[in-house]
């Protein structure tokens, strides 16, 4: 996550706390869709997570649902213009 945070700062220009923030909001969003969507996919298809650990191809197959889902989300996010941290007005708040 810390070589993550680096690469943002330097590729988008921002502050490197901005930066620890935004990483940490996506891992996090990331965290819960996973926690969402993996257990509906073991449930609905019988493996289990032996089986996502052994055989590569089960575990692909798991992502799939996975990234549709995030792709979901940020399409919903884009479409609704949500903002989960806004660095226009960041230095309004005292940072």
């Amino acid at each position: 996550m810390v070589v993550l945070t680096i690469l943002t700062a330097l590729v988008f220009k921002i502050e490197l706390r901005y930066s620890f923030i935004s990483v940490l909001l996506g891992v996090m969003i990331s965290g819960i869709i996973e926690n969402i969507v993996l257990p509906m996919f073991l449930s609905l298809t019988g493996y289990s997570i032996y089986d996502l650990m052994t055989n590569s191809w089960v575990n692909i197959a798991a992502f799939m649902p996975v990234f549709l889902v995030t792709l979901l989300v940020y399409w919903l996010s884009w479409h609704y213009k949500v903002v989960l941290f806004d660095f226009a007005n960041r230095g309004e708040y005292g940072g």
